[in-house]
């Protein structure tokens, strides 16, 4: 995959970074690509204040109030306001989200929205030679052990797609 100019990240992927180490947010942004974060996404997320996300290149978006009332008047029963919101934003400005929630990925799929699992932005990172294998391992495993929506077997997918073994 080439170079991702603009991304939207949703709440998961954006904790489960924080969590793991919140360096990597930096290092997305110098190397993948802008993150931005809308308002009411990063509402959701404890570990980053606006200071820190300011200081991690994290640009937090402040929907249009226009955009925030089509996307709370839509319907789509699988997502919530946030998912409806980060799929609504991609879509108008033509950026990737970053989302490990599928029925987001499977919305954003079904309206040809360009879409990242958060291990595919580690492995951006490796690509890019800004983080090395071993330590997109080290990251990969620290994400699985604290979100239990990431097993075994796609910690195996992604560190095999690294060319390394758990």
């Amino acid at each position: 995959m080439g170079v991702v100019r603009f991304l939207i990240v949703d709440a998961c992927v954006l904790i489960d970074f924080a969590k793991a180490d919140p360096a990597i947010i930096t290092l997305v942004s110098r190397h993948v690509g802008e993150v931005h974060v809308a308002t009411p996404v990063f509402e959701e997320v404890d570990d980053i204040d606006a200071t820190m996300a300011a200081s991690l290149g994290i640009k937090v978006y402040e929907p249009s109030l226009e955009l925030a009332s089509s996307v709370a008047t839509s319907k789509d029963g699988r997502l919530s306001f946030q998912d409806r919101l980060c799929l609504a934003i991609a879509k108008a400005e033509g950026w990737t989200c970053v989302s490990n929630d599928k029925q987001l990925r499977a919305a954003c799929e079904r309206s040809k929205v360009p879409v990242l699992w958060g291990l595919q932005v580690l492995a951006l990172l490796v690509e890019a030679r800004a983080l090395s294998t071993a330590d997109a391992r080290g990251i990969a495993k620290s994400i699985a052990a604290t979100n239990k929506r990431i097993g075994r077997a796609v910690l195996a997918r992604f560190l095999t797609g690294l060319g390394l073994k758990e």
